[in-house]
């Protein structure tokens, strides 16, 4: 009997915090809950603090304050100007589109490639990350790339061998309201807007 398979998510909150008052240089470590109390947060409050300048406990200063989690040394922060975050997020749309398409034809020739499948499914998840976050002017037009993905879940890649094979199949799906796309050995039938 397979056994089924899950997803245990670890939920951790904050112990302590770490920073460098630019002001004074001071390096700063204290509890989590104490640096809440002296800044007049509360953790049910933490989307907004992006929004809230803190004070060094040293100086006194106000300084605007970045968030991140260190998750052992883990978790990387990179800065990315408009431009890159929409670059990097229709690379992740092109590389999605183009797993997607080899998955499907493989799967339709009786490969089964579970390594292949949980990459896709890690790159979907990544790419929904920058989807969440990508708020700026659409550069390179990933906008209408991610909606090509939407639409390539609801289509058929069909393979097919001869010329007669073909014509059959694609006056088929025209019959019933597909939109056909015919490559090299394949007819690609989606359901239009």
């Amino acid at each position: 009997m397979k056994k089924l398979e899950t997803i245990v998510t670890l939920i951790q909150k904050p112990t302590e915090v770490e920073f460098t008052c630019p002001y004074c240089k001071s390096d700063v470590s204290e509890d989590f809950e104490e640096f809440l109390d002296e800044q007049g947060l509360s953790w049910s409050d933490f989307p907004d603090w992006e929004y809230e300048p803190i004070k060094c406990p040293f100086c006194e200063n106000e300084i605007e304050a970045e968030y991140e989690f260190d998750w052992g040394g883990r978790m990387k922060t990179i800065t990315l100007n408009d431009y890159e975050l929409n670059l990097l997020h229709g690379l992740l749309a092109d590389e999605e589109i183009r797993l997607k398409k080899a998955y499907k034809i493989l799967s339709e020739n009786g490969d089964n490639f579970a390594n292949t499948n949980n990459y896709i499914e890690e790159v979907n998840k990544l790419r929904m990350r920058f989807t969440k976050i990508d708020d700026t002017e659409d550069y390179f037009a990933v906008a209408d790339r991610v909606e090509d993905l939407w639409w390539m879940q609801r289509c058929l890649l069909i393979p097919y061998k001869t010329f007669r094979d073909k014509i059959r199949i694609v006056n088929y799906y025209e019959r019933r309201g597909y939109y056909i796309e015919v490559w090299e050995g394949y007819i690609y039938c989606y359901r239009g807007k």
